[in-house]
């Protein structure tokens, strides 16, 4: 396996931003914090292994910083994986995009990088993000990691939504490929209650992702 080599200062630096808004949350005074909101999800899989409850929240950091965390707790009793998402807008258009992977542990791998609203029609909504440049824990550039990805979605009326995300490595040594990805039909049932069927798109091969049937329930708050 080839050696992780350290990243240039810039590089390092640039990192450092992300850290740094994420921890802001905790340190600032109350007063700057504006609403926190999410929302608790069950995701029952076909294979029951894979079923798991997720917690999403959203908030925003001074600066006009928007921030979105996602924690998943495996019933197997192997951990958790999360991510927290920052991003700060630079015009309608385009974005910088800072990433924290949480796998087990605070910090992971921390990413950055740019983001691109596109122009959708009403009630719909998409963006794309590319993040090039990665460190590990330890501050170690982290090579053949260059993630690219997308988010869209629309209110198709009636209480029905339906929302879609994925990403793949580029960068990867055997060729670009496939990470995960989600797509989500739900109802709304009640006030804060969703019900809905939540595929995965799980990685085989190289960028064909395979759907994993799932159905879930989300409670927001």
């Amino acid at each position: 396996m080839k050696k992780l080599r350290q990243p240039g200062k810039k590089a390092l630096s640039t990192l450092l931003i992300p850290i740094a808004l994420v921890g802001s949350i905790y340190l600032a005074p109350k007063k700057t914090h504006a609403d926190i909101n999410g929302s608790l999800e069950a995701i029952v899989s076909e294979k029951k292994e894979n079923s798991y409850a997720r917690l999403n929240g959203f908030y925003q950091l001074p600066g006009e910083i928007n921030g979105f965390t996602f924690l998943e707790f495996y019933k197997d009793g192997k951990g958790f994986f999360g991510k927290s998402m920052l991003t700060k807008g630079l015009s309608k258009t385009f974005s910088v995009k800072g990433e924290l992977v949480h796998i087990n542990e605070p910090v992971t791998y921390a990413g950055v990088g740019l983001g691109l609203n596109l122009p959708m029609p009403k009630g719909s909504y998409g963006s794309l993000k590319v993040l090039p440049v990665w460190v590990d824990k330890q501050g170690k550039y982290a090579p053949n990691k260059v993630i690219v990805g997308y988010v869209a979605g629309a209110d198709l009326g009636k209480g029905w939504s339906m929302s879609s995300f994925g990403e793949a490595n580029i960068a990867a040594k055997q060729g670009p490929k496939w990470c995960y990805g989600e797509v989500a039909v739900t109802k709304e049932i009640g006030k804060g209650v969703n019900v809905g069927y939540i595929p995965a798109l799980k990685p085989v091969g190289k960028l064909a992702p395979k759907l994993e049937h799932r159905i879930g329930v989300q409670i927001r708050f």
